[in-house]
């Protein structure tokens, strides 16, 4: 298939009525010769439209041939008309297909007006084709026989079935690329003969796009409605016309009347759309049935007002009287219905339907060609059997005379006999050659089409290769290579096919499905890995949905990475035609398995106990999940890596080797990789260490000098500049340079709004980022984890229920864990001046809510049992526990939280019993025991005075406790809780015992505060204020109620304990 081309200009077209120079008047045009533009050398005028006139040129630089358009004089440069000159190139340079025409450059003469240069070939009009068509054909004068009559009959039907196949093969191939343009929300809007340009070799052109515009009407949008956007322009008919009122029309109504839809007609733009375009494809093709477009007039005006009435029953009666198929002519009508809706959805369902029916156009084609074949064969053999006969008669009478006269001649009628017979032989030899040479003619026919056909598939397999970063884009490829495949079948099927032509058939069957598999399997990895791209924006531990979604799409493709021997996986790899994104993408996979970096003695049970006994959750959590698979996933790799500089690279990053990192930046190997192998590379880095982040940091600005609108380098340094206001500035630059790359992209939208919205509150922007990212995709959760997450943060917690309800619905497993840190987590800090944060019994209800959403997910009860636990009912969160232990996955986030929990809370329920036996004095409680006992009475009982007598023993027996500080400042927290009088067992106690449980509470964490004051980082302000058991004594209205002295010291503590940036308390 040729490189898209210019032959010539398109037909007259006057567009503005203006014009001093009538539209394709070349002997007026030639009176007033541009100079040549820069770089070219002008030679004759080819031809002119209705804002440019063509000319034939040299390109000095590259000595070829090229065709120069260049605006009409009476247009000024800053026109519409030049604007919308312009636009052609720029629509024809955003719109890469073989079947429009491509721009080699856009300039400007000495006086501003503009030109463009483009491809130069000889070719026609489908207009100037259909014309000839038309023309009678001239008859000869000699009288015919009757086989030489039959034969030019049958020759007629041949020739008009291939003819008619060929147009069809025409409009197919128009259909495929306003099908592409409507896939990149391009719409035409004038469609017609003259605008569709045939090369000497077949190819097909769709010119004259000067008034094209966006369908989907975006800011950026470019548009050719100049005067339809700002109402002034009036509609105002050309003074040129041509038979079907072929204009180009000015003003508000833009486009040819003769061809436009009503819609168009009537100037409603709002309704303008891929549908407008097909109506155009229809009156293409009623004019290829009928010859004639849909509506005839005398002037443009009259053919504009007829198709705004949308009278189209005269051109459907012209449809149904020629002698085109029933499916297509059914199709012609469909297109041009005059509703919107019963217009097929676009071009490309257009091309799809054509194809079919040209299918059975060839087949029909095929089988005209062998009745013609067949007739001349039939034909030759009756006048042999004539000459036999004559023959016969003839030796019949010989043999009489000889019988009659003598006897001598009985050897004569014997050898006559003789002869005979070896002429019937040789007639049956002849007939027998003639059968092998027809056969031989279809077998001849049959491979020419199946490899034209079959050329054509692997042509556009080759094609889709190269557009592998544009997954719709290969998918439409491989449709019309499909599309020319199915020619090939239905030519295969009809014809005379050896056993090597079916054997092609069936390999290149063979190669266009493993095409499509390796499409499917590369977009859905490109898939993954950009949701997965949130942890750059999202700090949280990635949940084993990732790494279920990469196993599944591989095992779809026929491997299964996560049970195979490593080393089949690894020949696997290295043999597949996509080895490098397919090897980037099981790295993605590995990450996705171990995305934060963790010391090792946390994956230890007894050490993460250890660490989940302070208050190290967060740790915990982020311990390796699905080691083995990574393991393996990682031998997989090695052996897959053989460059050496990739191997130095992902060493030093399994080592945290930050010197040889640093140092591997500067290598020269850097400036030679890809975007996707450095793509790869920054992924090893996507941990929070820091000495990474600085390192990513320098590979990304790197990479961003190479790559400045590539989607990822442009989306993680987005996540590297947050801390700043100038920082956050660059992170909304990058963010939408991210969404420009993929704006379909549903993880680009969510970043983009985020940011938004976390500079300015409820911005509406923001707002419709993130819901559009909810459109987009309905199956993502982080739309809406963005939206319940920015809902707690403005306190509206009704919003941030259904907005994290409906992520935990989608995405379980990271829905609750993002719903633990906002609403359970000990950790978050909340004010200690206004209270603020949803109700305890807002968040049970919610909480209720979940488990019935997801009753088979450990979440919500491990969440329940958290929020019991909280308001001290041991016995609930007990059982919730126990529900939440019995549904746990292996690698359930917070698994080692739920066993720790049920350790910790069974040794206190199994104190029930024998409470009574230690109050007596029967039994003597060591340490560990009195911690228990201390745990059972204010977790199950709610007797916190009780509880705060036997915390009070264990801390005198042992006063190391103060090293488990999370269990001090839980002990005060009691004694608090009984001094406010709440508990079973607050009722008798008098004001001082209160008293000196409150100064007990005060001297514990006092002596907390001292034992961690060398602790700069950790945030033990905030974990105070989290505490709701010491609300008795941090709320501002209660302090009041206690004597000045006392006030003062708890307000001492708190302003010791203030964290940074919160405003003090007034006094």
């Amino acid at each position: 298939m040729s490189e898209p081309t210019l032959t010539h200009p398109p037909d007259p077209d006057p567009n503005y009525p203006t014009a001093t120079i009538a539209p394709g008047d070349v002997a007026a045009i030639n009176n007033t010769p541009p100079e040549s533009p820069p770089g070219y050398e002008l030679h004759a005028l080819i031809g002119s439209g209705g804002m440019g006139a063509v000319y034939r040129a040299r390109d000095l630089e590259l000595m070829r041939e090229v065709a120069i358009k260049i605006l009409l004089p009476q247009y000024a440069p800053d026109s519409a008309t030049a604007r919308r000159f312009v636009d052609e190139a720029h629509i024809t340079g955003r719109l890469q297909h073989p079947s429009i025409p491509a721009v080699y450059r856009v300039g400007a003469l000495a006086d501003g007006r503009p030109f463009l240069a483009m491809k130069l070939i000889d070719g026609q009009t489908l207009e100037e084709m259909l014309q000839e068509r038309a023309k009678p054909k001239a008859k000869s004068d000699q009288p015919l026989t009757a086989f030489e009559q039959i034969m030019h009959e049958r020759l007629d039907r041949l020739e008009a079935v291939l003819q008619s196949g060929r147009f069809l093969a025409i409009f197919e191939q128009v259909a495929q690329a306003v099908g592409y343009a409507h896939q990149q929300n391009v719409i035409h809007r004038d469609l017609k003969p003259s605008n569709i340009m045939v090369g000497a070799f077949g190819e097909v052109q769709v010119m004259d796009w000067g008034i094209a515009r966006s369908s989907d009407r975006r800011p950026d949008a470019f548009s050719n409605d100049d005067k339809e956007a700002d109402g002034t322009a009036d509609y105002s008919p050309s003074p040129f016309r041509t038979p079907h009122s072929d204009l180009t029309q000015a003003g508000a109504i833009l486009g040819t009347p003769a061809f436009m839809p009503p819609e168009q007609a009537i100037g409603a733009i709002d309704q303008i759309g891929k549908r407008s375009d097909v109506f155009g494809l229809g009156a293409i093709l009623c004019v290829i049935l009928t010859d004639q477009p849909p509506f005839l007039a005398e002037t443009a005006e009259s053919a504009r007002q007829i198709a705004a009435r949308g009278k189209l029953e005269e051109a459907f009666a012209r449809l149904d009287s020629c002698e085109a198929e029933p499916e297509l002519i059914a199709l012609a009508k469909r297109c041009l219905s005059p509703e919107v809706m019963d217009r097929p959805a676009d071009a490309a369902e257009v091309a799809s339907a054509v194809a079919v029916l040209r299918a059975d156009a060839e087949r029909r084609a095929r089988q005209a060609e062998l009745e013609c074949a067949t007739t001349a064969i039939k034909m030759t053999e009756e006048r042999k059997r004539r000459r036999v006969q004559r023959a016969l008669a003839l030796s019949m009478l010989v043999l009489l005379a000889v019988v009659g006269y003598t006897v001598r001649y009985i050897d004569n009628e014997q050898t006559q006999h003789r002869l005979d017979q070896e002429a019937q032989q040789r007639h049956a030899e002849a007939d027998q050659k003639d059968r092998a040479a027809t056969v031989r003619m279809r077998q001849l026919m049959t491979e020419r089409d199946v490899s034209a056909a079959l050329n054509e598939a692997q042509v556009l397999r080759a094609q889709g290769v190269k557009q592998i970063d544009d997954p719709d884009r290969w998918a439409f490829t491989l449709g019309a290579a499909r599309s020319a495949l199915k020619r090939a079948e239905v030519v295969l099927s009809s014809g005379e096919p050896s056993d090597e032509l079916r054997a092609r058939v069936g390999t290149a069957r063979t190669d266009l499905d493993r095409d499509d598999r390796n499409r499917a399997l590369i977009a859905e990895l490109d898939r993954i890995g950009e949701e997965n791209d949130i942890r750059f924006l999202i700090p949280i531990p990635i949940n084993r949905k990732p790494s279920e979604r990469y196993a599944a799409a591989f095992r779809t493709h026929g491997i299964d990475l996560a049970d195979v021997p490593t080393s089949q996986a690894a020949e696997w790899l290295k043999e597949h035609p996509f080895r490098a994104r397919l090897t980037a993408a099981v790295r993605n996979w590995s990450h996705a398995l171990s995305p934060y970096e963790i010391a090792p003695e946390l994956t230890q049970p007894e050490m993460a106990r250890g660490v989940a006994a302070v208050g190290g959750q967060m740790g915990v959590i982020a311990v390796l999940r699905y080691q083995s698979l990574h393991d393996r996933l990682n031998t997989i790799l090695d052996a897959v890596t053989e460059d050496p500089f990739v191997r130095e690279w992902w060493g030093a990053v399994h080592r945290h080797d930050t010197a040889t990192l640093k140092q591997l930046l500067t290598r020269p190997e850097i400036g030679r990789m890809s975007s996707h192998e450095l793509s790869s590379l920054a992924d090893g880095l996507a941990d929070l260490r820091f000495e990474n982040r600085k390192i990513l940091a320098d590979l990304l600005r790197a990479t961003y000098h190479r790559f400045p609108g590539e989607f990822w380098v442009n989306f993680r340094l987005a996540s590297l500049e947050s801390d700043s206001k100038t920082q956050k500035t660059d992170a909304l630059r990058y963010l939408s340079a991210a969404v420009a790359a993929r704006p379909k992209s549903a993880i680009a939208l969510v970043g983009l709004g985020g940011s938004l919205l976390e500079r300015h509150d409820n911005d509406p922007i923001g707002l419709r980022l993130v819901q559009s990212a909810a459109e987009l995709d309905p199956t993502s959760p982080w739309p809406y984890f963005l939206l319940g997450m920015r809902a707690v943060d403005n306190e509206n917690f009704a919003e941030a229920f259904r907005a994290l309800e409906r992520a935990a619905r989608l995405d379980p497993d990271t829905g609750f864990f993002l719903i633990h840190s906002a609403f359970i987590s000990n950790h978050r800090p909340r004010s200690r001046t206004t209270g603020t944060g949803p109700s305890e019994s807002e968040i049970a209800r919610f909480i209720d809510a979940l488990i019935v959403a997801c009753p088979d997910h450990p979440g919500g009860y491990d969440l329940r049992a958290e929020a019991r636990l909280k308001k001290d009912n041991g016995r609930g969160a007990l059982a919730d526990y126990r529900k939440a232990k019995g549904l746990m996955p292996p690698d359930y986030a917070r698994r080692v939280f739920v066993e720790m929990q049920i350790d910790t809370l069974e040794p206190m329920e199994s104190w029930e019993k024998k409470l009574p036996q230690v109050l007596n004095g029967r039994i003597q409680p060591t340490t560990p025991d009195l911690i228990n006992l201390a745990g059972f009475c204010a977790k199950f009982d709610r007797k916190y005075a009780l509880a705060t007598r036997f915390a009070t023993e264990a801390m005198a027996d042992h006063p190391g406790l103060y090293t488990h500080w999370s269990k001090v400042c839980e002990f005060a927290g009691w004694a608090v809780q009984a001094a406010a009088g709440n508990g079973t067992d607050a009722g008798q106690l008098s004001p001082a015992e209160r008293t000196r449980l409150r100064r007990q509470a005060l001297t514990w964490l006092r002596e907390v505060v001292t034992r961690k004051a060398k602790d700069k980082d950790f945030p033990l302000g905030s974990y105070l204020n989290s505490l709701s058991d010491l609300a008795p004594v941090r709320d501002t209205r209660e302090l009041a109620k206690l004597p000045l002295d006392e006030c003062a010291e708890w307000e001492k503590l708190w302003d010791d304990t203030r964290p940074a940036g919160t405003p003090q308390k007034p006094k």
